[in-house]
């Protein structure tokens, strides 16, 4: 049994486990090459280690191994190109995921700094503010209407997520002029998007006028004397413990050339 190796001897130059090689076995993917009649001892060929090398890279790929006999050929070869294919794609996936994880880390740490900055402050104070990209939804335009905000923040998220496109955690409410009229919409923000969006609203650049409020001082500043957009948005410090709600109020400043 000298060209041969034992179970055990596989587990321990793989570090898999003797248990785990069982079990590649009974789904019929690393049969051994030879059984002992008399001590149902199991033995593989020196060849068999690849094997065992293929079916640690579907396990570290994620791809299950009942699927691992598509990659097992009419001649009972391994379709090392086929597992190739399928495992670039795998990886490039994973690659787009973890990377939408740290761009969500990322904006939630400029978000989080930002609301660090600001929250304390108790009057109104000026900021320039890049142009900004909201899909929108028909609002009622009432402020105690929680349910009715919820609903049509909960259908932005799916939107966003069918655009594949990464949250800004910069969602609130707006109003704005249009034709002396006052239209309101709910919002979230996304980046510039790179195809045509129906419920895309764009504010341009510009000075505005920022105060940040606690949710019950936010009726106290309402006001229909606003130039071009007034804007009210959530901000987030993610506290474990319950806070109290942080609104931020945005108008533009007089200075901006709005119409």
């Amino acid at each position: 049994m000298k060209k041969y190796l034992s179970i055990g001897e596989v587990s321990k130059i793989k570090g898999v486990s003797v248990k785990s090689l069982r079990y590649y076995g009974e789904l019929g993917i690393l049969p051994p090459i030879y059984i002992n009649k008399e001590t149902g001892y199991r033995y593989y060929s020196m060849e068999q280690l690849v094997i065992v090398d293929l079916i640690v890279v579907c396990l570290d790929l994620g791809i299950p191994l009942k699927n691992f006999r598509e990659y097992i050929t009419e001649n009972q070869s391994i379709d090392v190109e086929k597992l190739l294919a399928d495992g670039e794609h795998i990886v490039s996936e994973k690659v787009k995921k973890l990377k939408s994880s740290i761009d969500f880390l990322n904006t939630m740490s400029k978000h989080i700094t930002r609301t660090s900055k600001v929250k304390d402050n108790t009057e109104e104070f000026a900021q320039h503010i890049p142009k900004r990209y909201f899909l929108t939804a028909d609002w009622n335009g009432d402020l105690t209407d929680y349910r009715e905000i919820s609903t049509k923040y909960t259908e932005l998220f799916r939107q966003c997520n069918k655009l594949n496109m990464p949250d800004t955690f910069n969602q609130g409410v707006f109003f704005e002029k249009q034709n002396e009229k006052i239209i309101s919409k709910v919002f979230l923000e996304i980046p510039c998007p790179s195809s045509d969006i129906t419920n895309l609203h764009i504010v341009e650049e510009g000075n505005f006028i920022c105060r940040v409020l606690k949710d019950d001082e936010l009726s106290a500043h309402l006001d229909d004397d606003f130039k071009g957009i007034f804007i009210i948005k959530e901000l987030f410090d993610l506290k474990i413990e319950p806070q109290v709600g942080l609104l931020e109020i945005q108008k533009y400043a007089k200075d901006n050339n709005y119409t």
